[in-house]
């Protein structure tokens, strides 16, 4: 009886330990891990909780349950969980922004176009859109799409680009620790500030440690933008669920909104792409800031990618 209590601690102490994890300060691949699938290990430790109450070992199950529920509260709360759509004194428009991260490696480049003529987008950012799918897709996107903006060096794609239907003003390539594409487009009367990311992947300690790096910058950067009476999306692959610390920061001090609870529990993740969506992570997103009336998220196929394409209906008022 001794060692089963025993046991029911040790499981207990890993529990907490893995519950106060992702609150650390520490930058490194195993904590990395947990933040980013803290949801799942949320989920892992409500299954321990229930196993501990049949054993009848309350007071364990009970700290386990509370373990879990912060767990599971705190990755949930970075969502909508109420949408107040604005009344608009003029006209109602709506702006449908597609992200997409194709893999530099897909050579499946007929399902790729044919997953963008599926959703339409009018406004598509694409990440690691290199040479091959370039020369396949471009004459025939620039039919829908009259304006793009391609990172070309040496006359082939390197991989952050974006193509739309509205006049594009300016357009820049920034690097931030990771490439960023920031354009202003005009829509309608109004201008859309517009910036397209591709977070380095967190694949070892130190590139955790430059996504990171990234994210604090970019923070920085886009805190006046994305306040401002203009239009204002970001989208992109993040490399980063939208509940890790810094992401929830960057929510904060930016004002952004991320998309509503609901549409979440419908469209799940974007990564990995065979996982069921419900179980992978939302790494790729779409923020808008407050001047948009209302939003509608939904996701596309992955077309033979990692990554699940996830597209927004943005709602405007174009006073």
């Amino acid at each position: 009886m001794f060692v089963y209590k025993a046991l029911a601690v040790i499981i207990l102490l890993f529990v907490i330990g893995v519950s106060i994890a992702p609150y650390l300060k520490f930058e490194n691949l195993v904590l990395e891990g947990l933040i980013q699938f803290k949801p799942h290990v949320a989920v892992f430790i409500l299954c321990v909780a229930l196993i501990l109450a049949f054993s009848k070992l309350y007071i364990l199950s009970l700290l386990s349950l509370v373990c879990a529920s912060v767990g599971l509260i705190t990755s949930l709360s970075v969502f909508t969980f109420v949408s107040s759509p604005k009344s608009c004194s003029g006209e109602e428009n709506n702006l449908r922004v597609m992200t997409h991260n194709i893999y530099h490696l897909n050579t499946n480049y007929q399902a790729i176009l044919n997953n963008i003529h599926s959703i339409n987008p009018d406004i598509l950012h694409i990440q690691e859109y290199k040479g091959g799918i370039y020369n396949y897709a471009h004459k025939e996107l620039t039919k829908i799409y009259p304006y793009s903006h391609l990172d070309l060096k040496g006359g082939i794609a390197q991989g952050g680009t974006f193509y739309s239907k509205f006049p594009i003003q300016s357009a820049r390539r920034k690097w931030m620790g990771s490439n960023i594409t920031q354009a202003q487009i005009k829509v309608g009367e109004l201008t859309l500030n517009f910036i397209g990311v591709h977070a380095i992947s967190p694949k070892s300690t130190e590139r955790v440690k430059e996504r990171n790096a990234f994210i604090r910058t970019l923070t920085v950067y886009i805190q006046d933008m994305s306040r401002s009476n203009d239009l204002f999306v970001i989208v992109g692959d993040f490399n980063s669920a939208p509940w890790h610390p810094l992401m929830k920061k960057m929510q904060v001090d930016t004002g952004l909104k991320a998309m509503p609870i609901l549409d979440y529990m419908r469209v799940g993740g974007t990564w990995p792409a065979d996982w069921p969506r419900i179980a992978s992570v939302p790494i790729d997103n779409i923020y808008h800031n407050e001047t948009f009336d209302k939003a509608i998220y939904n996701n596309g196929l992955r077309a033979y990618s990692d990554h699940i394409s996830l597209y927004a209906d943005l709602a405007y008022c174009n006073k």
